[in-house]
């Protein structure tokens, strides 16, 4: 799995963070408004609601305060993490003093990230009193329009509430406040027709079915969301806007319930008026008698797409994570791990059983060990490790060679709460790669071997075909002495070819040690080696001031010879004229030699640093095709590249990337 897949996975990770605490707001708002409807004690509600506050946003205390007769103060009616003794007792005063008598006056969430820098109020004492650094509040506002009180929460941390978070206090508060609504109507009216005036305020769709499953009435968010009439729904009407093959599924479920007068609960989607389907958590509960006969049904639809869209991709991802043939490993920073998928079980023998909860440092080699602080340095840098091929050691105490990708894990702040380590087993790959070092190896000790045997029977051709020549010269006719020259000069041929074959699997051999070269100093011993033939081809060669880098001495000017030696042969009419020029490029040194030659056609500039590869005739241009693919293999055991560049007007220019300091 490349850096890119990786990247992408940890979106896709932190967006299902976000997905989950949505749809974990939604769960409680849930099960909130179902207590709401079937609870008819307002302190059972408000010890629901302060629970599921506390639980849901993982804050210490939150509270219900209830502003009590004549507006001065407000009491802890209901909350989480207080002191003993001061819910139900506790009181606070309403004024701009106080983080409640501020609340009061506002028609939106007030926020706090510190009290102690806090401007617009100062208190109360009590929140000093706990330690609270940040939290939020707002009114419980009844949908008459009356003020009853604050709801709030709080922490001794310093938290960062989301929009989603506003969206979820703000839904407790109206669940609240419609409950609080209810109990008042109720304990002045008690009528059914209130219930359902309260039923329609509520934003989840809700409905009421007789004993035997029938449903007679529904809340008006039900038709608004499904778009249609009470005529089309009376009755088992419902069931034209659900799915059709999840129906039937949702009728024996149903069926089941009725008969025997328990709850009903399931997830199912259910048509909007659009067309489209969301999935909804639809829950009906049994209104009983006092003799426990069924006398009625209550059912609430709750939109829960988004949970279940983070279902959906979590088994997605659970999927992906199980199929993979790569390792997947979670950890913490302290490097405990927390997730393996079974290619990490097959790969390194431990189940995850076994293996979460321990330090991820059992699988490194002893000698390793040390690896693990830079990847957790870099880690928390925010910066990916990509690709870093290390061993790792097995439960068998077998070492795996493995390609490792290891990227952060963040939460849904941003902050950096581990990693994630995706370990490729490289085992084949390096086997084979060590197969073909081993048959390259043998293939140039092959070479080695052929070539130097080959040069005694060869000498021998050689000598004795000039013995003929020299003794028996007088007895040939002109014709054998044609065939003789022919001889001695194949023979000579091949001698210096099978020379320059030695040479190249020379290079292969073991590498002596890089020193300092001065360029300038080998160049100018190439020329006094070939001043015979800068002189025959009355040559010009300029030399610019050349850099020193670090090689073996014997080789860069091998390197060299050749690339000189063959701007003096291949020149045309005009006499040669070469140019020996270096550029800094890329951390090191393009070392370049340009002449006026006969040039080379472009599509030959990769096939001319093959072996024997030659692009004229033997007896126009002499050599043997060998040593522009010495001059390769120089450059890259010297961490380098050749190649062929055009030059203006005619000519050629071999460069060659050396790497080397800035002098």
């Amino acid at each position: 799995m490349n850096s890119e897949s990786t990247t992408t996975a940890n979106q896709q990770r932190n967006a299902t963070d976000a997905l989950r605490s949505r749809a974990r707001q939604q769960q409680a708002i849930a099960m909130l408004t179902d207590h709401a409807l079937q609870e008819e004690n307002l302190q059972s509600i408000f010890d629901r609601a302060v629970d599921l506050i506390a639980e849901t946003l993982d804050v210490e205390y939150s509270k219900i305060l209830e502003l009590l007769p004549g507006g001065k103060d407000l009491l802890l009616r209901a909350g989480i993490g207080w002191k003993d003794g001061l819910v139900g007792r506790a009181t606070v005063s309403n004024d701009l003093n106080s983080q409640a008598g501020y609340t009061l006056l506002s028609n939106s969430p007030i926020i706090v990230e510190d009290l102690g820098q806090e401007k617009r109020f100062h208190g109360p004492s009590i929140l000093f009193e706990h330690g609270v650094v940040s939290g939020m509040s707002l009114v419980i506002r009844q949908p008459s329009g009356k003020v009853w009180g604050v709801l709030g929460l709080h922490s001794t941390h310093h938290l960062q509430f989301t929009p989603h978070d506003e969206d979820f206090l703000t839904a407790v508060a109206n669940v609240l406040a419609t409950a609080i609504q209810r109990k008042e109507n109720q304990e002045a009216l008690g009528s059914e027709d209130d219930f359902r005036q309260l039923s329609n305020a509520i934003p989840h769709l809700a409905w009421m079915a007789n004993p035997d499953g029938w449903i007679f009435w529904y809340n008006q968010r039900w038709y608004e969301y499904t778009g249609t009439t009470p005529q089309q729904m009376e009755g088992w009407g419902w069931q034209s806007v659900h799915e059709p093959k999840m129906l039937p599924k949702v009728l024996e479920n149903w069926k089941k319930a009725i008969e025997k007068g328990e709850p009903f609960e399931m997830t199912f989607p259910l048509r909007a008026a659009d067309g489209s389907y969301r999935h909804f958590l639809t829950r009906g509960v049994p209104v009983k008698d006092e003799s426990g006969k069924v006398r009625r049904w209550f059912g609430t639809n709750t939109d829960v797409s988004e949970q279940f869209e983070v279902e959906v991709a979590a088994q997605r991802w659970a999927a992906v994570l199980e199929s993979s043939s790569d390792a997947i490993i979670t950890k913490t920073l302290d490097g405990v791990i927390t997730g393996w998928n079974k290619s990490a079980e097959r790969i390194f023998g431990y189940s995850a059983a076994e293996i979460i909860g321990k330090n991820v440092t059992v699988l490194y080699p002893d000698h390793l060990i040390s690896e693990e602080s830079g990847i957790i340095r870099k880690i928390k840098a925010g910066n990916l490790v990509d690709h870093y091929e290390t061993v790792r050691r097995s439960k068998d105490g077998s070492l795996v060679p493995v390609s490792l990708t290891v990227s952060p894990i963040k939460d849904k702040t941003g902050q950096i709460v581990g990693a994630s380590n995706i370990a490729r087993d490289i085992s084949s790959q390096k086997a084979y790669e060590q197969k073909l070092i081993n048959q390259a190896s043998e293939l140039e000790q092959f070479a080695y071997v052929a070539s130097h045997d080959l040069q005694e029977p060869l000498r021998k051709v050689a000598s004795y075909a000039q013995l003929l020549q020299g003794d028996w010269s007088d007895k040939l006719d002109p014709t054998g002495e044609k065939y003789l020259e022919k001889i001695v000069q194949g023979a000579m041929r091949m001698q210096t070819l099978i020379r320059n074959l030695l040479d190249f699997s020379r290079l292969n051999q073991l590498e002596r040690q890089h020193e300092n070269i001065s360029l300038n100093e080998v160049v100018n011993q190439v020329l006094a080696d070939l001043e015979n033939s800068v002189k025959e081809t009355k040559a010009k060669i300029s030399v610019d001031q050349l850099p020193t880098i670090k090689g073996e001495p014997v080789r860069i000017s091998q390197l060299l010879q050749n690339l000189i030696s063959n701007a003096l042969k291949f020149h045309g009419d005009a006499p040669p004229e070469i140019c020996i020029f270096s550029t800094r490029a890329d951390n090191g040194w393009t070392i370049a030699v340009r002449d006026n030659g006969i040039g080379i056609n472009p599509k030959y500039s990769d096939q001319i640093f093959k072996v024997f590869h030659r692009l004229h005739a033997k007896g126009k241009y002499p050599g043997t095709g060998i040593g522009l693919a010495i001059c390769k293999k120089i450059a890259e055991q010297h961490g380098g590249r050749i190649w062929l560049e055009q030059t203006p007007g005619g000519g050629s220019t071999f460069c060659v990337w050396l790497p080397g300091e800035a002098a």
